[in-house]
C-alpha cells in the first residue's frame, strides 16, 4: 500500500488538529444501499449506482498497485485527456450542480470564517474555482487558486467580473511542477480541495492533495476536508448476477462455424466478475 494511502486509512484528528473544520458532524448520514457508500468530513454525499463487490476489489486494486503520483505515473496522452476533459464548461457544470456537495463546501466555509479571514488560502484543482471564490467571499487575503487545465482562464474571468480578481490567483500548473519561487513552501494557512474520486482514490486527486499538504501548508495549518471515510458493504443479488453470467453464454458454443468455444467459458466468466456494474 502506497504511505499516502495507509495514512490517510489511519489518519486521525490529531494529524490535523483538533479544531473541526466539517460541518454537522453528529449529523446521521443515509447510506444507498445495495452499495459501499463513500463520505467525507464535510457530509458531501455522491450519487452511487449499483455495484458488485468485484467492481470495489478492482478499484482499490488499481490504486494500491500503482504508486506514486499519477502525473508521474500516466502516459502524456491520459494525463493530456484528463485535463481536457476537467477544461470543458460542461463537465464543470455537472459538479456545480451537485448542490449536496457545493452546499456543503460553502457550509463549511461560512461556519468556519477564522480559518480563511485574513488568511493565505491554496486550492488545489480549482476547476470552475467555485471553492476559490467562497474563500476570497469568506475574507482570505490571498487564494491561490491551482488549476493545469484551461478552466484557469475561466477563474480569472469569473474572478475579475465578480470583484474577487484582487485576492485570487490563477497558477495555471499541475500542482507537483510549482517552483518554489513562485509558492514558496510552509506559506499556506489553509488547503481546500474536492479531491474525492470514486471511492476516494480513483482519479488519485488525493495524492496530489496530500502533497501540496506536506509542502505548502503552515505547521498548525487546516485542511478542508481534513478526514475521509471509506465504508464497503458487500451485497448478494441473484437477478444480477444471472443477468452478469449470462452475457458470457456465447463462449458455451460448441459448434462456431466448427469450432468449440467452451474451453475458455472459465476466462470469459472470470474477466465479466471484474468488470464493474452501470
Amino acid at each position: 500500500m502506497p504511505p499516502y494511502a495507509s495514512e490517510l486509512l489511519a489518519q486521525s484528528n490529531d494529524e490535523v488538529g483538533h479544531e473541526k473544520s466539517y460541518v454537522d458532524a453528529d449529523a446521521d448520514v443515509d447510506f444507498p444501499t445495495p452499495l459501499c457508500v463513500l463520505f467525507f468530513t464535510l457530509r458531501s454525499k455522491k450519487a452511487w449506482k449499483r455495484k458488485s463487490i468485484f467492481w470495489i476489489i478492482a478499484s482499490l486494486q488499481t490504486y494500491f498497485f500503482h504508486s506514486g503520483l499519477h502525473v508521474d505515473d500516466a502516459e502524456k496522452g491520459s494525463v493530456n485527456s484528463y485535463f481536457q476533459y476537467y477544461g470543458k464548461l460542461a463537465n464543470q457544470q455537472n459538479m456545480l450542480q451537485d448542490s449536496v456537495r457545493t452546499v456543503a463546501y460553502l457550509n463549511s466555509v461560512q461556519k468556519n470564517p477564522s480559518n480563511f479571514y485574513d488568511k493565505v488560502v491554496m486550492d488545489v484543482g480549482a476547476g470552475s474555482g467555485i471553492l476559490s471564490y467562497f474563500s476570497a467571499m469568506a475574507g482570505a487575503k490571498r487564494v491561490w487558486a491551482v488549476e493545469a487545465s484551461n478552466m484557469a482562464k475561466t477563474i480569472e474571468k469569473l474572478a475579475d467580473s465578480n470583484g474577487l480578481g484582487h485576492s485570487i490567483t490563477v497558477v495555471n500548473s499541475m500542482l507537483e511542477n510549482i517552483p518554489e519561487a513562485q509558492i514558496p513552501s510552509q506559506s499556506v494557512d489553509m488547503i481546500i480541495s474536492e479531491p474525492i474520486g470514486t471511492f476516494l482514490f480513483n482519479e488519485r486527486m488525493i495524492e496530489t492533495f496530500l502533497h501540496a499538504r506536506d509542502r505548502f501548508l503552515k505547521p498548525g495549518g487546516k485542511l478542508f476536508p481534513n478526514k475521509s471515510d471509506l465504508c464497503l458493504a458487500p451485497f448478494s443479488d441473484a437477478t444480477l448476477h444471472w443477468e452478469q453470467m449470462n452475457k458470457q453464454s456465447f463462449w458455451k458454443t460448441t459448434n462456431f462455424y466448427g469450432v468449440d468455444l467452451s474451453a475458455v467459458q472459465n476466462v470469459a466468466v472470470e474477466e465479466q466478475s471484474k468488470k464493474g456494474m452501470n
